[in-house]
Parts: structure tokens; sequence; C-alpha cells
């Protein structure tokens, strides 16, 4: 092991899986991973993984049939991912990937350790899981893998990390969902870049006994400090004025770097069309709530850092879907200015105005359109839901 302050580099296979190669997956790409792990056979999966149920099928049916339909009534919008395929090239919902799973450590049970900010179930995942882009930042992947398997390669996309930590979170309580949309290139890549680091990882130095008396005794003894002779200046002049023009010289050619960065950043050709995926907790009564989460409260966890972000941080631009392990819900607000999702109140899954869920799991009675008339918002409710409660599919 390679020692890194409280962190420590294995300098070895830490997950007991290898190509033939002897190259550890995290350390190769999933078109590599999904090709020399999955199809030689070194790894099995349950028959589950493989083939579908009859009761999978006819899922299958009604989301083609969803799918069908929005794609002729919204030509023009980004394709939703309802049904791809898992590690076993075998099509399934998405929502079926979201197991909710009770790990049995309890230091895993808060999404953030309360005692111990920047700890806690969203802070292991981001630092167990390698974060890997997307092989086509601006298309939906065709592969999603199971959390076990992101859990077994130690390693994953932002729609890997984010269903498995989704499973964590609804496992232990939490209110959690999967959001589809896109964010910045900064956040997309896991660039830390111009972001001040908190080492949260530090322990905290409490002063000994020890310390103490020896802090109490130098104070003593400040007292004849004023009585000696000071000594003085022997800094040259020169030096300073050269030192002032080099710390200058090095403001601005920073200025210049961070200049040239945002210029990069307008001149990027996918800007706004990189697809990202991140995780959001809601505050409900009927669910699980910590210190941290207060009831109506709506944010979001970035999983590659297992972070807090508030709905109105610019790095977010759009929410295309939301998902969790019973229902799938796709945003009908047209004409997006990409600060809808900055309002707790957007995100009211209940509102058939605002959001068009796959299958309806409750019966609601319909309500006006005030609010949406009021806020001057097109939407344009295409009302496919059906009614095929998912427990069926246990």
């Amino acid at each position: 092991m390679i020692a890194l302050q409280n962190f420590e580099i294995p300098n070895h296979n830490t997950c007991g899986l290898e190509t033939k190669d002897g190259e550890p997956p995290y350390m190769i790409d999933k078109e590599r991973r999904l090709k020399e792990m999955i199809d030689s056979g070194d790894m099995q999966f349950p028959e589950g993984y493989r083939k579908n149920t009859p009761k999978e099928d006819m899922c299958l049916e009604f989301v083609d049939n969803f799918k069908n339909q929005y794609t002729q009534l919204y030509p023009s919008r980004a394709p939703l991912l309802l049904s791809p395929r898992n590690e076993c090239t075998c099509r399934k919902f998405i929502c079926t990937f979201v197991r909710p799973t009770e790990l049995p450590y309890e230091e895993l049970y808060d999404w953030e350790s309360p005692s111990m900010p920047g700890k806690g179930c969203a802070a292991y995942i981001a630092n167990y899981i390698r974060y890997e882009e997307l092989p086509k930042p601006t298309e939906l992947p065709p592969v999603v893998v199971s959390p076990a398997t992101t859990l077994k390669w130690q390693i994953g996309d932002c729609f890997d990390i984010s269903i498995l930590l989704a499973s964590l979170l609804l496992g232990t309580g939490y209110d959690a969902y999967v959001v589809i949309g896109y964010a910045t290139r900064e956040v997309c890549e896991n660039s830390q870049f111009r972001k001040n680091w908190t080492n949260t990882m530090e322990p905290i130095v409490t002063n000994t006994e020890e310390e103490s008396s020896k802090k109490k005794k130098k104070d003593k003894t400040r007292k004849y400090y004023s009585k000696l002779r000071q000594r003085p200046s022997l800094e040259s002049a020169f030096d300073k004025e050269n030192n002032e023009k080099k710390r200058d010289a090095d403001n601005k050619l920073g200025d210049e770097t961070i200049d040239t960065d945002d210029k990069d950043n307008d001149d990027d050709e996918m800007a706004g069309k990189r697809v990202h995926v991140w995780v959001m907790i809601m505050g409900s009564p009927s669910k699980r709530k910590d210190a941290s989460i207060e009831e109506g409260d709506v944010f979001f966890v970035e999983p590659s850092t297992g972070q807090r972000v508030d709905l109105n941080d610019p790095s977010y631009l759009e929410v295309e879907s939301i998902f969790n392990d019973s229902n799938y819900w796709v945003s009908m607000i047209e004409n997006k200015t990409g600060k809808e999702h900055h309002e707790k109140e957007y995100f009211n899954l209940t509102d058939l105005r605002k959001w068009e869920p796959v299958f309806v799991i409750e019966d609601d009675e319909e309500e006006e359109d005030t609010d949406a008339a009021v806020a001057g918002i097109k939407t344009t409710p295409i009302h496919l839901c059906f009614f095929f409660p998912l427990f069926l599919l246990t």
C-alpha cells in the first residue's frame, strides 16, 4: 500500500476479477468489461438476469406502447430510457434495475452522517465506485448494469452509480429518485477544477492535558516579551518588490487561464446536450427523514462526489424524467427555460399537468389547471398511463 495521508492507494486488484491480461474491471472501459467478463462466463448471474418472466414481458409490452405513442406525439423531444439491456443483454424495464437494499452497516443508513459531515452512504459510494464518463456524452447508454455488478466492478457511469445509490437510500427508508437530465461539462466529466476542496476526512485534533499545560506556561512568559529589544527587520526591499511583481504576474496568468476556460465552455458544441443522471431526495411525510431533511424539502445528490446540490444550481440544466423502483415519470412541460426544476413545487409527481407516469398506481382525482394557467406553463398531457401494479413483477 502507498499511504497518502488518510487514504490508501491499493497497488493490487481489489475486486477479485480480472481480464485475460490480468487487468481489473475498474481499469478498462465498459465495452471491454461486458465483452471480457460477461461473455466469457467468468461471472455467474441468477436466472432472472438472463430472461424475463411472463409478467415482465407483459410489462415491457405496456412500456413499448407508451414509448411508441410518446415518440409519435413528441418527435422532437429526446428519447426515453425505458427498457435498456442489462449486463446479460436481457431487456428490462428501467425501474426494475432499482433494488431497495438495506446493508448491515449502520454507517450507511444515513445519506450523510449527522455527526461527521462528508461521510455516509452517498460519500461512501462516491469514494468506493470509480466514476467513468459516458462513451457518447449526448446519447443514452444502450446497457445499464445492476447495482450488484456495479459494486463488484467498483466502477460505473452516472446511470450505474445513481441506480446503486438510489437502491441503498430506498432500502433505508428515504424517498429517493433517479433523475435523468442534462448538466454542464464539468459535472459530466467530474471535473473539480476551480472548486474548493473541503478536507472533511481529516480527523479533529483535540488538545491533551499535556499540551494545555505547555500552552499555559508559554502564555505566562509572554509578559516579558515587551521588555526585550526587538530585532531590526532584515527583509530586503529589492526582494520584496520582486516578490510583489511575481505575485501580480501569477495572478494575471491565473485570470487569463480562467478566461480561456470560460471561452472553451462557450465554444463547446455539446453544451446543454450532455446527458447526466443524479439522485433526488424528498422530505416526504410518510418516508424517512433525518436532521438534514425537513418535511417538503427537495434536493439533489451528485453520485460522483456524494455532495448535496441545491435545486437552483446552474450546473444542472434540465430534467427530462424521473424514476424509482415503482414508476417512471416524464416531464410534460414544453419550451423549458432550464429553471423549472429550481422550485420544489415542480417535483409534485401527482400533478399530471407537469408529469406523465408510465403506470397509474393510484386513481387521483383530476385537478383544475389554474396553477399552470397563472404560471404560463404550456403542458400537453398524453395520458398514456396504464394501470399495472409493479408489485406483480416480484
